[in-house]
C-alpha cells in the first residue's frame, strides 16, 4: 500500500527510486498515516506515531490523524538560556531533573558570535512543577556565575 501510495505521487516527479522506495518500508502489523504534503506516508504501531521530521509535513499528516488520538493534559514549556557550553552543566542538569519529577528538560546548544551557548527547555503537563524548575535551574546556574535569560537566547 505504501508502495503504491509514492507510485502515484512519483509518477510526474521522476519515479519512484531506491531511495524513493525506502519510505514505503513499515514494519508487520503497522498501518498508514495519510501524507498530502510530500507523499510518504508515516507510520502507525500501536500508539506510536512515525512522521516526517519537517515541521509543516507534520502538520499535514496530524490533519489526517484528526480524531483518531486520545487527548491528554497539555504540556507546558519554559525556556531560559545561557552563554555555557552544554557539556559544562550537564550534571546540574541531570540533577535538576532528577530533582523534580515528571519534568524533562532538553538542551539545545548553539553557536553564536563566536561563542558557545545552549538553552534548556523544562517541560511538564504541570505548569508549577515547570516554573519550580526553571526557577531552581537559574539559581543553581547563577551559583556557578552563568548569567541566565529568562525566555533563551
Amino acid at each position: 500500500e505504501a508502495r503504491a501510495i509514492l507510485d502515484r505521487y512519483y509518477v510526474d516527479r521522476g519515479g519512484v527510486t531506491p531511495a524513493r522506495a525506502r519510505m514505503a518500508r513499515t514494519p508487520e502489523g503497522a498501518s498508514l498515516i495519510a501524507n498530502r504534503v510530500s507523499g510518504a506516508p508515516g507510520i502507525r504501531v500501536g500508539n506510536i506515531f512515525i512522521m516526517a521530521g519537517v515541521p509543516h509535513i507534520t502538520a499535514g499528516m496530524l490533519d489526517a490523524l484528526t480524531g483518531t488520538l486520545e487527548g491528554g493534559r497539555p504540556v507546558v514549556s519554559g525556556t531560559i538560556g545561557c552563554w555555557v557550553g552544554e557539556s559544562e552543566v550537564a550534571d546540574l542538569l541531570r540533577t535538576a531533573e532528577k530533582t523534580h519529577a515528571g519534568v524533562a528538560i532538553g538542551s539545545y546548544p548553539f553557536f553564536r558570535e563566536g561563542r558557545t551557548g545552549a538553552n534548556f527547555v523544562v517541560r511538564s503537563p504541570d505548569p508549577d512543577q515547570v516554573e519550580t524548575c526553571l526557577n531552581d535551574l537559574t539559581a543553581a546556574l547563577e551559583a556557578q556565575g552563568h548569567d541566565v535569560v529568562s525566555g533563551g537566547i
